[in-house]
């Protein structure tokens, strides 16, 4: 079954999981699962940059960076690249290999507790 809601994804360090938070009317995003895998289509990559900065000032994590995406049981087109975000390299996410290539949209995505693999990454 296809579930039509957006959700964003981050990587929980303290439960070693993936947090999956949905929109909730009159509350805003709120955390709903934790999960080692989502697909998701349509994604995007959200970088809050006071999270960011207050990450490097501090030199403590914090949650400040998203994957944003409609989750699905299965991606639509198979994905191939990986991306990562780290605040202390760049200020979005980055094509793993190559640190000058940050993806902004891509079909689909896969997130791990491992990483994240995406498909056809448009700038």
């Amino acid at each position: 079954m296809v579930n039509k809601n957006k959700v964003r994804v981050y990587r929980n360090l303290n439960k070693k999981c993936l947090s999956v938070q949905s929109w909730v009317e009159g509350k805003g995003w709120r955390v709903t699962d934790h999960v080692q895998e989502i697909a998701l289509d349509g994604v995007s990559f959200k970088v809050s940059q006071a999270g960011r900065e207050r990450c490097l000032r501090e030199k403590r994590k914090n949650v400040h960076a998203y994957i944003i995406g409609t989750r699905v049981d299965k991606p639509r087109v198979e994905p191939t690249e990986s991306v990562t975000y780290n605040p202390y390299i760049a200020d979005k996410f980055f094509y793993t290999g190559s640190r000058d290539r940050f993806p902004v949209r891509c079909l689909s995505a896969v997130v791990t507790t491992k990483g994240i693999k995406t498909t056809n990454i448009s700038r």
